[in-house]
């Protein structure tokens, strides 16, 4: 089951499991590796939202030029700005928080930090999503549970 990379992936970002879910630290290495490859590649929801504008009022004065060297410099130390390393702190700070209970549900702890883990939530959506039956869908919209595809091969 830990050969699979979406397994892997998913144990992982199984905030109940993480680095808990793996039976020894060579296993849990390839599948960070694997998701910190994904999250360096994925882009953030929230930059592709705010797109930059600038006004062109002429040179800055006042606050802005005051906070624009600081902010420049908090960015290059955060690796805001670089979104690989971004990624990687994102993971980081994702595998750093505590285990979430086993009887707690994993989507509503993911529901409430989406906004704390933009890249990691994106993975989460495509990793923990559920089937929602396992039941074929003939038997589902048919009526009393017949087989359609029977009835339906028949000639006569």
């Amino acid at each position: 089951l830990e050969t699979n990379e979406v397994v892997m992936q998913s144990i992982l970002l199984d905030p109940r499991f993480k680095k808990q879910g793996f039976p020894n630290n060579d296993k849990y290495q390839s599948a960070y590796q694997s998701l910190s490859r994904k999250v360096q590649n994925s882009p953030n929801g929230q930059d592709a939202q705010e797109p930059e504008t600038t006004v062109g009022i002429g040179p800055l004065s006042g606050p802005e030029t005051i906070w624009k060297d600081f902010d420049t410099r908090v960015t290059a130390v955060s690796g805001g700005s670089n979104a690989t390393v971004a990624g990687i702190l994102e993971l980081d700070r994702y595998i750093a928080e505590p285990l979430l209970k086993r009887t707690e549900d994993q989507l509503v702890w993911w529901n409430e930090r989406k906004l704390i883990y933009p890249k990691l939530y994106q993975l989460v959506c495509r990793r923990l999503c559920g089937v929602a039956t396992s039941d074929p869908c003939e038997c589902i919209f048919s009526k009393a549970g017949m087989v359609l595809t029977e009835r339906r091969s028949r000639l006569s």
